[in-house]
């Protein structure tokens, strides 16, 4: 496993730094709306951004990885499923498996400066090693959106992000087998100066992403 613990802890400081400088205030929950009522939702956490994914398939093995600025070298395994069945592979499947590399940017992280950082999914599958690296292979990768992992980071990888453990400025909630983010979406002004977008998302089990509150109007 390839590893860079300067990059990631210079990462998670960057995120702290742009969600310092650019949250505002804490919404006023909207009781007589169940959806709108930040009083219903939960705090999102790391575990359940990308430990509790419900795949569609029972993949033998799969590994979330963390790459900075592009490198196919210098990436971090944030969570790995099945490592025991990981370790007991055929040296040549493990090779394959550790050998793969991200393919184009992969899913960009939004809330990492320089915006090169990305996110990749490796999978083997009957002793076939694969790569998530675009909206498709992910799709096929989550199949039906019925997790939290899987709808916080569908909605992820299409530009959203969140506050892990701060359910003053972020959460989800689930109705109706539909998943609620209150999230955030990053975007650079005309001059130059970075700007967060507050809303509340919905991701339905199909992977549409509708916004169902936007607290910038």
């Amino acid at each position: 496993m390839h590893s860079s613990q300067m990059n990631h802890s210079i990462n998670i400081s960057l995120r702290v730094l742009i969600f310092t400088l650019l949250i505002g205030c804490t919404k006023e929950p909207n009781i007589n709306n169940p959806i709108i009522n930040l009083d219903n939702y939960v705090p999102i956490t790391k575990e359940m951004f990308l430990e509790n994914f419900n795949p569609s398939n029972n993949y033998n093995c799969y590994e979330i990885r963390y790459s900075f600025c592009f490198s196919s070298e210098n990436y971090q395994a944030v969570y790995t499923f099945n490592p025991d069945y990981l370790k007991s592979c055929d040296s040549i499947i493990r090779l394959e498996f550790d050998s793969i590399k991200p393919v184009g940017v992969a899913f960009l992280s939004p809330n990492c400066l320089p915006w090169c950082c990305h996110y990749f999914i490796v999978t083997i599958n009957n002793d076939n090693v694969n790569i998530c690296y675009n909206e498709e292979t992910l799709r096929d990768f989550l199949g039906t959106i019925d997790s939290k992992s899987d709808a916080l980071f569908w909605a992820y990888t299409h530009g959203y992000f969140f506050r892990l453990n701060d359910i003053a400025h972020g959460g989800i909630f689930i109705l109706n087998n539909k998943y609620y983010v209150y999230s955030y979406q990053v975007e650079q002004t005309k001059i130059d100066w970075i700007k967060t977008r507050e809303y509340i998302i919905e991701v339905t089990p199909n992977g549409d992403i509708n916004i169902i509150k936007d607290f910038n109007e």
